[in-house]
């Protein structure tokens, strides 16, 4: 593990956490899971979420899929980006 896996892990947890806490998703997959699963709000509460997605990103990686959490942080840095820069999710 060199000093940038960290860093990606980090982004992707954000981006799957964030991405599943507060948007639809494509074809509101995101907010089917959140209606039929609330798991006492764990799939409403970033917070509360990233530290299982964490969990599974980690296994995921060092079981040699590393190119799926490399997408997953381009995208986390990419909302980060955004979000930064003023952006905000509006539902429909």
């Amino acid at each position: 593990m060199n000093w940038l896996d960290p860093l990606k892990l980090t982004l992707a947890t954000f981006y799957i956490a964030y991405a599943v806490a507060n948007t639809h998703g494509p074809f509101h997959v995101f907010a089917g899971i959140r209606e039929r699963w609330p798991l006492g709000g764990l799939t409403s509460c970033l917070v509360c979420l990233s530290p299982w997605v964490a969990a599974l990103l980690a296994v995921l990686f060092a079981v040699g899929a590393g190119i799926v959490v490399d997408v997953l942080a381009v995208s986390g840095a990419a909302v980060l980006l955004w979000r930064y820069t003023g952006g905000n999710y509006v539902s429909n």
